[in-house]
């Protein structure tokens, strides 16, 4: 048995990994003009203090709604969402009534999928190929927390760079230690908040784009309001927009997973 229809699937899973990740195609990037001297270093100095941050900002619950939009149709849910340091988000969509219309959910290694109205529950491991037809690679379901919390994902940074970025500000960029994959954010100035972030195969095509619009203040965070994705292989625009900013308690992937029902259907996903 597959998971539900392919809308419901789609839209519930999506905020998970705040959607770039189901991207599969790649679009040209275009010529970066490097930056020298004193500017590279300061930029440098501003990603470590968004790496600081992101430590000591371990998570938040907030409203969201979320649409997909393209040419033939578009899709959206509202409910509600719950991110927590490092790897933990669940995503719970809403009937216009404030009734459970599905729940989705991810620690980062395994990931749920409740459908409350037909009484069914699928769950995976990250790398099962039910879960692969939406995230081709299993660590971008482990870097979900931090796109969605518009912050720098967490590895040992290598081979780090700093350029102009192509509408201003600064782009920084590196790859985790011993992977291929560049992670590339743009700043808006040597001091500023990341407007964007950028995952590049290791010739420098986009494979995905992630814009940030807006920051909350109520956590002292600086969450995200409004995400939009985009990429080559998505026939459309995402977007997730969250208000009603909550700090989180931290608690990692504790209660993330729902339990489910007695009388729910139960399947595994290989």
């Amino acid at each position: 048995m597959q998971p539900p229809a392919a809308c419901r699937t789609f839209a519930g899973l999506l905020p998970i990994v705040t959607v770039a990740f189901f991207l599969t195609g790649c679009s040209l990037l275009r010529p970066a003009r490097p930056v020298e001297g004193p500017v590279v270093e300061r930029v440098a100095e501003r990603l470590d203090e968004l790496r600081s941050l992101a430590g000591q900002c371990r998570g938040f619950e907030a409203d969201a709604e979320v649409t997909f939009d393209t040419i033939l149709q578009d899709m959206a849910v509202s409910g509600f969402v719950i991110a927590a340091h490092p790897a933990a988000i669940r995503f719970v969509g809403m009937t216009p009534f404030g009734q459970p219309l599905m729940i989705a959910a991810s620690d980062g290694r395994r990931v749920q999928y409740v459908d409350v109205v037909r009484q069914t529950a699928y769950a995976g491991a990250a790398e099962a190929d039910a879960i692969r037809r939406y995230f081709r690679n299993p660590q971008i379901v482990a870097d979900g927390y931090f796109l969605l919390a518009g912050q720098p994902v967490a590895c040992a940074p290598a081979d780090l760079r700093v350029q102009a970025g192509d509408g201003g500000g600064y782009e920084v960029s590196f790859r985790c230690s011993g992977g291929e994959i560049r992670h590339s954010y743009l700043l808006a100035s040597e001091a500023g908040a990341i407007l964007r972030y950028r995952r590049l195969q290791p010739r420098g095509s986009i494979q995905a784009e992630i814009v940030y619009r807006g920051r909350e203040q109520a956590t002292g965070c600086g969450y995200p309001m409004n995400i939009e994705a985009s990429g080559a292989g998505l026939s459309g625009t995402l977007t997730i927009r969250l208000n009603g900013h909550a700090a989180g308690d931290g608690g990692g992937a504790a209660g993330i997973f729902s339990p489910v029902p007695a009388q729910f259907q139960q399947e595994e996903l290989h």
